[in-house]
């Protein structure tokens, strides 16, 4: 009787062994699985339609929806950016600056940080570009409110010009700024200099 129980002993802890391997084959099996690859064609077909900062404006506009979550994680790489479409200040910027890049527009990432009229410090990011006449501009966001996207393109005479609009739309003063190139999401220094 004690050998029966033995036996039906190391039977069912070699079920229970090979249901369990088969359980973590599983789970790595499909824990480790990336997600299917986007066609890349789509991306760069709209890319190529975008061939103006108003066309840019209307598509960011129409398409993408703000989404203030974004700000904890890192930002989107344009195409990214473009699938998801949704993202922060950070991700708009971005792929603007690559769109309009992409189409000669010689473009920048702006970033800043700013003390309040309240004493805080904050950041921002808009985007740089120099239109075909040879004037400077920049694009950004203006609302964003519950989704709905609304960019603005102002022009100006220069960066100090730029910073100066910035200051007097936020009711800030800007005390650091700096460029990035266009579709560069490297950001993370940001939140150590808003320490």
């Amino acid at each position: 009787m004690e050998r029966k129980i033995r036996g039906w002993s190391l039977v069912v802890a070699i079920v229970c062994f090979i249901i369990v391997a088969g359980l973590v084959i599983w789970v790595l099996k499909f824990s480790t699985e990336q997600p299917p690859l986007k066609d890349s064609s789509e991306f760069r077909e709209v890319i190529q339609e975008l061939n103006t900062p108003e066309k840019l404006q209307s598509y960011i506009e129409e398409n993408f929806k703000f989404d203030k979550s974004h700000e904890a994680s890192p930002a989107c790489s344009p195409e990214e950016f473009f699938y998801e479409k949704e993202g922060d200040v950070r991700d708009f910027s971005v792929f603007s600056s690559y769109v309009l890049d992409q189409h000669g527009y010689q473009a920048k990432i702006v970033w800043f940080i700013y003390i309040d009229e309240t004493g805080r410090k904050g950041a921002d990011i808009v985007t740089l570009f120099q239109d075909k006449d040879g004037g400077l501009k920049y694009m950004r966001l203006l609302m964003f409110d519950e989704g709905v996207i609304k960019m603005g393109i102002f022009q100006i005479e220069s960066l100090e010009d730029l910073l100066a609009q910035e200051e007097k739309r936020i009711n800030c003063q800007i005390i650091e700024y700096g460029l990035l190139p266009a579709g560069s999401t490297s950001f993370d220094f940001l939140r150590f200099k808003l320490l």
